[in-house]
């Protein structure tokens, strides 16, 4: 008799939330549920190091990512 185990994944962003709760048994496994949670991402960073406040939008722009919206 094999014991099955339950593991949560998560998968946390700066705007949303993914989950999943998966049964793994012997050599196979399932999903049992998932979903996601999203929100609106902020404008302003928080007060970073130097201690200035930076718009997002453009740390994400200098480092060469694309930012939508």
């Amino acid at each position: 008799m094999a014991v099955n185990q339950k593991i949560l994944g998560l998968d946390l962003g700066i705007a949303s939330c993914g989950w999943a709760v998966l049964e793994i048994g012997d050599g196979d496994g399932r999903i049992i549920a998932a979903g996601a949670r999203c929100w609106e991402a902020p404008e302003v960073d928080r007060v970073p190091s130097g201690g200035v406040t930076v718009p997002v939008r453009s740390v994400a722009t200098l480092s060469g990512r694309s930012v939508s919206g």
